[in-house]
């Protein structure tokens, strides 16, 4: 569940650029071009061992650990049963 929650902290943070840069008149400011530029390349969100968790990184992990337990599982019912 917590790497569920820091998959969905990464996306939201990643979501504050496209919110600041649409705040106010369409004209370019530049001050809000530098916060919008700072916030995309600051590489904010959840960070597990240097890697930004993101929601379909921890959808592959999930995949790959249910293919890993379930094929486990065969094995040992297979030998024990």
């Amino acid at each position: 569940r917590l790497l569920g929650e820091g998959g969905s902290l990464t996306k939201k943070c990643n979501d504050v650029a496209t919110f600041v840069n649409e705040l106010g008149p369409a004209e370019c400011d530049a001050a809000r071009q530098y916060l919008v530029h700072f916030v995309t390349h600051s590489r904010t969100g959840f960070i597990v061992a240097g890697v930004t968790l993101n929601s379909s990184l921890f959808l592959k992990q999930m995949a790959t650990l249910a293919t890993f337990m379930s094929s486990l599982a065969g094995v040992l019912l297979r030998r024990y049963l």
